[in-house]
């Protein structure tokens, strides 16, 4: 998956659900409106109502980072209306700009990609023994592996992912660090 996915993610659930509840307010107000208007006035004078409404999210996610989110509101009255919000995204389709991955400068190669994530914090050996831990247990393999490449490009384009992906090697390191300490210390 890439590196905004889960960003992406989020925002598409919330889109959905707001999106879908947007159109189901008007609905709900006058099915509240006309509930108030049979109910009769309490002891005190004043009349009330209440409506429980159940969204309904249902969400596909595939390897490739395809989202599918469909959020729906059921309201009922005499008949029941339901409000449906329905959207999708594909990663392996066209790049879209509010993701920001479009395809880098430059080749995505381990020289260009070593390059750019290296620093005085993290070397080549650093990102060696990273990679060997996953799956894959190498950067080419990483590469080739699910939707790594956009993340590569995304790294090697945009400096807030770099610095993600930085910290996300280097903590994962410490804690390596740290498991064979206190494996050591058994």
């Amino acid at each position: 998956m890439t590196a905004t996915s889960p960003e992406y993610f989020r925002n598409q659930i919330k889109i959905s659900f707001c999106s879908a509840c947007d159109e189901a307010a008007d609905r709900l107000w006058e099915i509240m409106c006309n509930q108030l208007k049979r109910n009769k006035a309490k002891e005190e004078g004043a009349c009330q109502t209440q409506e429980t409404v159940k969204p309904a999210i249902r969400i596909e996610l595939n390897e490739r980072g395809a989202i599918k989110v469909r959020t729906s509101f059921e309201c009922l009255e005499k008949y029941r209306d339901n409000f449906i919000d329905e959207r999708e995204f594909d990663p392996e389709a066209a790049m879209q700009p509010d993701l920001g991955l479009d395809a880098p400068a430059q080749e995505i190669t381990r020289e260009s990609f070593y390059d750019r994530v290296c620093n005085e914090e993290l070397e080549g050996t650093d990102l060696d023994l990273y990679f060997s831990q996953t799956p894959a247990e190498d950067f080419e393999h990483w590469l080739a592996e699910g939707n790594n490449r956009p993340l590569a490009a995304k790294i090697l384009s945009d400096d807030r992912t770099r610095d993600d992906f930085r910290d996300l090697v280097i903590s994962t390191l410490e804690a390596l660090e740290d498991a064979e300490e206190e494996a050591a210390e058994e």
